[in-house]
């Protein structure tokens, strides 16, 4: 397993799955949201391997631009 710090964060990633560790604050409802969202999960996923147009995630994930 390997670990990074960004912004205050941990990032670790283990045998392909990536993980970040967040304090409990006010923005973790939020953040929890919008992780319960399958769709808000696979942009995540795409994004943190490279930066993408949003016309490239729909083009990825097969959805339209207007959804």
């Amino acid at each position: 397993m390997s670990q990074t710090k960004n912004n205050g964060k941990i990032e670790m990633e283990d045998k392909g799955k990536k993980i970040i560790v967040m304090p409990l604050d006010d923005n973790s409802k939020e953040i929890s949201q919008v992780l319960a969202n399958d769709t808000a999960r696979k942009i995540l996923s795409l994004l943190s391997d490279k930066p993408m147009t949003l016309t490239e995630i729909c083009a990825e994930l097969e959805i339209a631009l207007s959804t």
